[in-house]
């Protein structure tokens, strides 16, 4: 599942020619692709995205100020494309959407986000509903990375932080309380570090974020629908 198709993105292309928007466009889906993959805790799919992405320069037919944030954006990917873990992989993740956002600022140009859904409504006693807002929450703040969106990842944020301790949940059926105790007091604490976190710092707290998801999956054994990689 690409969590990144939650969000109504309406490209600003009118200085743009057609090849750099289509290849504008084939970045942004891949590098979502990425995004998806790391969240569901599959490094293969993350990583075979992440080539695509290195071998392909975003920058072509855009002004010569764009270069450098392509170089930096193939660089973040050769890190996915080659990551012996899950969490590396997410921090490079998080610096690709981060070097999304700085080349629009700098380009003045980029998505535009519509007003974001309604997040779903926190329960305390459903973990399918928890994980729904989980995937929400990604999904908003990786709209203020690559935006960049201060208010997109406002949404996100404050979001994350509404949500009760579910852990309770996570530990029944055999389930190890300890490991799902650990991962809800790191989750509660990006919540906190994110409502204050300025651009600056929004890229680690992404990353971490991502990694912690990643690692809840992974030791759970969570099946997310399976991302693709892309053609």
């Amino acid at each position: 599942m690409r969590f990144l198709a939650l969000s109504l993105v309406l490209l600003l292309t009118a200085c743009a020619r057609q090849p750099a928007r289509s290849r504008m466009w084939a970045h942004y889906q891949r590098v979502g692709a990425i995004q998806s993959a790391v969240v569901a805790g599959d490094l293969h799919i993350a990583r075979s995205a992440a080539y695509w992405v290195a071998r392909n320069r975003p920058t072509d037919n855009l002004p010569a100020n764009a270069g450098p944030y392509g170089e930096s954006m193939r660089a973040a990917a050769r890190v996915v494309a080659d990551a012996p873990s899950l969490d590396e992989a997410a921090m490079a993740t998080a610096r690709m959407g981060g070097t999304c956002g700085e080349c629009h600022t700098a380009l003045q140009r980029g998505p535009h986000f519509t007003a974001a859904p309604n997040a779903p409504p926190p329960s305390d006693t459903s973990l399918p509903d928890q994980m729904t807002l989980h995937l929400w929450v990604l999904s908003r703040m990786w709209d203020g990375l690559t935006g960049p969106s201060d208010a997109s990842w406002q949404h996100g944020a404050m979001a994350l932080n509404a949500t009760p301790h579910y852990q309770a949940r996570v530990a029944r059926n055999g389930r190890d309380r300890t490991v799902a105790d650990s991962l809800a007091r790191r989750v509660y604490v990006l919540g906190q570090q994110a409502v204050m976190a300025g651009r600056g710092d929004r890229v680690v707290i992404y990353g971490q974020l991502l990694g912690t998801c990643a690692d809840c999956h992974q030791h759970y054994r969570v099946r997310l629908p399976r991302a693709s990689a892309g053609g």
